[in-house]
């Protein structure tokens, strides 16, 4: 059993359709799926049929034309996990939906199914990350070649035990938000005691805040509120000087919060 973390390059990776086109619509197919906390975007006004739902069960054939009838939709949560037809859905539900923004056993180390009669697992991470798990780990070899910019899970999962590492944050602008950070993790939910994290519960210096609740603002204002799908107020060149700022605060917060924490910086508008 192994895992394939599939990192942002050139193009999203939590959009289905390329995702099916490495895994190869028979294996998807040939598995029933049980789908938990999907959330997902269009610029259009697509909708999965079963976007609406918490918990939800479909075959494998209905799945795929779903995905091949909405390719423009972008999973920003959500975890699939394929089932082959020996185990019913009764037996699947026996076991409860998990809290996939909570879930900690993900990151553990050695890499294990949520659902042990599950033979893949695939998940939307935040709208950064698919994270694909599974027991033949032949299945991950074609995404390693559709998706260059990977990382085996059980090597990123034993790395945080190496590095002692507690606390896994998010250094990521989200209009509107009126924070730049976010848990990653439930030692840092915990901590902090909810998934945005607001500058003033971090412990770093006055200035270092500061700084940070400008960018916020500054973020805030390069979004045109009365038209949000459309262009932004800002120009190429202050989008690059804002990413420039937002990436010394970010190296500053390294620095300032330690080796305990872990912290992902999402680059992007």
């Amino acid at each position: 059993m192994e895992g394939l973390i599939l990192h942002e390059d050139t193009e999203y990776v939590t959009y289905l359709c390329p995702i099916f086109d490495a895994l190869g619509d028979e294996l998807i197919c040939s598995l029933n799926w049980r789908i938990i906390s999907p959330e997902c975007g269009s610029s259009v006004t697509d909708k999965y049929s079963f976007e609406g739902e918490y918990d939800s069960w479909i075959s494998g054939t209905e799945l795929v034309k779903e995905v091949r009838k909405y390719p423009n939709i972008q999973w920003w949560w959500g975890l699939l996990q394929g089932f082959p037809d020996s185990i019913s859905r009764d037996e699947v539900f026996k076991l409860d939906a998990i809290d996939i923004k909570e879930d900690a056993q993900l990151w553990e180390y050695p890499v294990a199914m949520r659902d042990p009669n599950a033979l893949i697992e695939i998940e939307a991470f935040d709208s950064s990350l698919t994270i694909v798990v599974a027991k033949d780990n032949s299945i991950l070899e074609s995404l390693k070649n559709a998706f260059p910019n990977n990382e085996l899970l059980s090597e990123y999962n034993k790395s945080l035990i190496d590095k002692g590492k507690i606390y896994k944050l998010k250094f990521m602008f989200d209009w509107g938000s009126g924070v730049c950070l976010w848990s990653a993790n439930k030692a840092a939910k915990d901590k902090f005691g909810d998934y945005p994290i607001d500058t003033s519960e971090l412990p770093i210096s006055q200035r270092l805040k500061e700084k940070l609740d400008q960018l916020i603002e500054m973020h805030d204002e390069a979004l045109n509120w009365d038209d949000p799908a459309g262009e932004l107020l800002w120009d190429n060149g202050q989008i690059n000087e804002f990413l420039a700022m937002a990436k010394k605060c970010y190296f500053a917060l390294c620095d300032e919060l330690g080796e305990e924490y872990e912290i992902e910086s999402i680059e992007h508008m």
